[in-house]
């Protein structure tokens, strides 16, 4: 499958349109069909809007377009309900179809329901990990950012140095030891005051 942008617009205020709220977003294109789930969601509505048009026509050929009308959204509906939704867009367009009035679970729910409802579930779930996932980690630099912050600023370093620390700095810099130590005394003093 893959995914690709939508140029679709279907509102969805409140479900009961069987439309789709997930225009012009990402969603995954369903091979079987060529259309993403979105593109087949919006479809079926308007295979079902065409259906109700002809309501108020009681002749044969309206009586056969009917039918062929509703063979085609019921197909389509199969198909999206069995494919695997990848992205947050297909399951909300699977929602979609779950929840039309007139070709969702209101209308009868059936196994296929059951299962196509199983796989939004298991998209939300990958979103939801994926969301924690994203936010510990962000946690975690965050963390790692204020220590490095702060392990500058709190720099041990012992307040008295070494009998080893005075030897090396005195032999380094070519001074007495308690030269070297009154430097080392100095030079912690200025770097604690200047982290404050």
């Amino acid at each position: 499958m893959k995914t690709g942008p939508l140029n679709s617009t279907h509102p969805h205020p409140g479900g009961n349109d069987c439309g789709t709220d997930s225009a012009r977003r990402p969603s995954t294109v369903i091979d079987t069909i060529g259309l993403t789930f979105v593109q087949a969601a919006t479809r079926v509505a308007e295979l079902i809007k065409e259906h109700d048009g002809l309501d108020d026509r009681e002749d044969e050929e309206a009586d056969e377009v009917r039918a062929a009308l509703y063979a085609s959204w019921q197909d389509l509906q199969r198909v999206i309900l069995a494919a695997e939704p990848q992205t947050l867009d297909d399951a909300v367009a699977v929602i979609d179809r779950l929840l039309c009035e007139r070709s969702g679970m209101p209308a009868g729910s059936s196994p296929l329901h059951a299962q196509a409802i199983e796989r939004v579930r298991a998209v939300i779930q990958r979103a939801r990990n994926a969301e924690s996932s994203a936010i510990e980690a962000a946690a975690f630099g965050d963390t790692i950012a204020a220590f490095a912050g702060e392990a500058e600023a709190d720099l041990c370093a012992p307040s008295a140095p070494t009998v080893s620390m005075i030897e090396a700095g005195a032999a380094a810099a070519g001074i007495a030891p308690d030269e070297a130590r009154a430097a080392y005394v100095a030079m912690t003093k200025a770097f604690r005051k200047e982290a404050a």
